[in-house]
């Protein structure tokens, strides 16, 4: 569905060819839309990657992940298990460990901002297929970097967060050693292009323009 709504909104929306930037998982959404024929003139690619945090904390998908998902839909339960997981101690933790660097940043209005748009109706769902690796845009590494044979001749940046964990970084780092790819190292992890969007936008202009 995320494949399709991207390709629809380029196709009915956006004049084109069209520069594009994206972080995270949608940099996989990206690359495989390119090499299904949207016409990027050229990608940014920041903190790129293809695997939610159970799935490389554990190395590969498991069965029982589709039981996590399924378990957090139940109205009841569900409800229960993601109110625990979204408390604003545990958000901040876990943005400390993956996602941002400073932890200055980390204010209590920053976390209540982030808190309330956890609390919104349905707002379990996608971060419970995204932890568990239901929105992952491919199922290996190989897969994940296919999309460049088709997408050679298009300028492609990857930016990478010097501070990112390391399986994930291990990922970017792939996608950065291929040989159409430029790549470039900021301060930063996960949540780099939030973080340090001013820096990372004045690496990206001269290269989007």
């Amino acid at each position: 569905m995320y494949h399709q709504l991207l390709q629809s909104f380029v196709r009915d929306v956006c004049d084109l060819p069209l520069a594009v930037i994206a972080a995270g998982h949608a940099a996989g959404y990206v690359l495989q839309a390119g090499a299904i024929g949207t016409p990027w003139s050229r990608i940014a690619l920041v903190a790129p990657t293809w695997r939610g945090p159970l799935p490389t904390m554990m190395g590969k998908q498991q069965p029982w992940f589709k039981t996590i998902r399924e378990t957090v839909g139940t109205p009841i339960l569900g409800q229960a298990l993601y109110k625990l997981n979204t408390l604003p101690s545990f958000l901040r933790f876990m943005y400390r460990q993956h996602v941002y660097t400073n932890a200055a940043t980390l204010t209590p209005n920053f976390i209540a901002q982030k808190y309330q748009i956890t609390q919104q109706p349905g707002a379990r769902f996608a971060p419970a297929a995204f932890v568990t690796g239901g929105l992952d845009p491919a199922d290996n590494r190989d897969n994940f970097l296919k999309p460049l044979h088709a997408l050679a001749a298009v300028p492609l940046m990857v930016v990478i967060g010097e501070q990112s964990p390391p399986a994930s970084n291990a990922e970017m780092e792939a996608l950065a050693s291929q040989p159409t790819v430029q790549s470039r190292r900021l301060a930063g992890s996960l949540g780099l292009h939030e973080e340090y969007a001013s820096e990372v936008a004045e690496l990206l202009l001269p290269f989007l323009r």
